[in-house]
């Protein structure tokens, strides 16, 4: 398979397969229960269709990032993003990469992208 074609199928994947966690069609991405329990408050500020998008694979964020600046690559929804932007402060930055037009509208639908 040449790199178009991984591309388009990654796209094809998280943008049509995928409506939530319920259709993904391997194990290795976490539940809302893998979630560190210090950030689990955080998650009833976003929309349910937000969390219920996640297919990531983990949400290895410290609680020590005031100020920093955080890419995230692979954003889908921007769920990570947001819990970033609150660990990060007002004085910090995030910024979410993806490749999935469907991902990065579900992000702008909600307006995740600008908390």
């Amino acid at each position: 398979m040449n790199d178009t074609a991984i591309s388009e199928s990654v796209q094809n994947y998280y943008g049509q397969v995928l409506q939530s966690s319920q259709d993904l069609k391997t194990s290795a991405c976490c539940t809302l229960d893998s979630v560190p329990v210090h950030l689990r408050p955080l998650l009833s500020d976003l929309h349910p269709e937000v969390v219920a998008r996640y297919y990531g694979c983990g949400t290895p964020l410290s609680p020590a990032l005031e100020g920093a600046t955080v890419l995230d690559l692979g954003c889908g929804t921007g769920r990570d993003c947001y819990l970033l932007s609150r660990l990060v402060g007002e004085s910090g930055h995030v910024m979410g990469i993806d490749m999935t037009e469907e991902q990065l509208a579900m992000d702008n639908k909600y307006s995740v992208s600008s908390y």
